[in-house]
């Protein structure tokens, strides 16, 4: 451009009225070369600013829908992280709420454990009581053992005084009878006595008369013999008879005795074990029901506590989450605000625009 406006002329040296046409001619040339000159490079620095200026705004367009994009992409992040927090604020609030449900349940299971465990300590204070009671129960058990071996004792003694008196019965009886065959004979030789050698002898060599009363007299002394003999047959049976009876009395009132202190004793002890077998039986079962709702209240508890687990892990899992998200939103603000600095910087062009226009 400087080189336009300054182009060279051949040197001549004129005269003076030529040169001064000459020299006013070449300025003025000179003068119309420089305004060429300048009114060109005005139109090209024209052309120039409107080539920036056309670029600054089309920056500030560009900036701007990149600006409005990235408004809208925070917007629709915040509507999400929004809609997202609203459903985690949800979730922990029905999970919340479930973990208070499970509390009352696990409080509730735990009060009736508590009424669990009384129940099973009072059953087995009563079954300590009533073992107690068996055992002093068993007292008089022992005494009706003692009263067993004592009656065993007895019928011992009594069976033992039946074979003596049977003993004695059935020696008496043969002695009896012997007296009785002896009587037999001694009254049957009285009616038909048989003469004796010696007697028939003695008779031959006597008289009649002494021979007659030789007779008389062996079968006077016979009949005495068995009138003795009856009577102490009779007597011995008085008391054969006599002594069965005192035998059997005593037997009576042996049988009357054992009937009212073993065998009544005995069957008031069996029906008081009977009862104490089926109070023992009802213990046992209550302790067996008690024992398996035992066993399912804690299986339940068990099952709780694993389920309380979970939801603790869930909700630190989510108070985390929620943590990222509360750092993720502010460094979004950052980022936003440092995005938002062109923004404010893009009027500054217009000015140095305008200064170069």
């Amino acid at each position: 451009m400087a080189e336009v406006g300054t182009a060279r002329v051949p040197y001549a040296r004129p005269s003076r009225t030529a040169s001064a046409a000459t020299l006013s001619s070449t300025s003025s040339a000179m003068e119309r070369q420089q305004c060429a000159a300048v009114a060109m490079a005005g139109r090209e620095l024209e052309a120039l600013e409107a080539r920036l200026l056309t670029m600054v705004a089309s920056q500030q367009v560009q900036q701007a829908a990149e600006l409005r994009e990235a408004d809208k992409m925070a917007g629709l992040a915040s509507r999400c992280a929004e809609q997202r927090a609203d459903e985690l604020e949800r979730r922990q609030a029905a999970l919340e709420q479930h973990l208070s449900e499970v509390a009352e349940v696990v409080q509730r299971l735990c009060r009736e454990k508590e009424a669990q465990d009384e129940s099973t300590a009072f059953f087995a204070a009563e079954t300590r009581e009533r073992l107690e009671q068996l055992w002093d129960a068993q007292a008089p058990a022992r005494e009706v053992q003692a009263s067993l071996e004592h009656a065993a004792g007895l019928e011992d003694r009594v069976r033992a005084l039946e074979a003596a008196a049977s003993a004695q019965t059935e020696a008496l009886e043969r002695r009896l009878k012997s007296l009785e065959e002896h009587w037999q004979q001694s009254s049957s030789s009285a009616k038909a006595p048989a003469p004796h050698p010696a007697t028939a002898n003695m008779a031959a060599g006597r008289g009649p008369q002494e021979a007659a009363f030789a007779a008389g007299d062996c079968g006077g002394e016979r009949l005495a013999a068995g009138d003795a003999a009856l009577l102490a047959v009779q007597e011995l049976d008085s008391l054969v008879r006599s002594e069965l009876k005192a035998i059997r009395k005593k037997c009576n009132s042996l049988r009357d005795e054992l009937d009212e202190h073993t065998v009544i004793s005995l069957k008031d002890f069996e029906q008081r074990l009977q009862e104490q077998d089926k109070m023992v039986r009802q213990v046992l079962g209550a302790s067996q029901d008690s024992s398996a709702r035992l066993e399912e209240h804690e299986f339940r508890l068990g099952v709780s506590r694993t389920k309380l687990e979970v939801h603790d892990q869930k909700i630190s899992r989510l108070e985390a989450a929620r943590w990222q998200r509360g750092n993720s939103g502010h460094f979004g603000d950052l980022d936003r605000a440092t995005c938002g600095t062109p923004s404010s910087a893009s009027p500054c062009v217009s000015p140095t625009a305008g200064a170069v226009s």
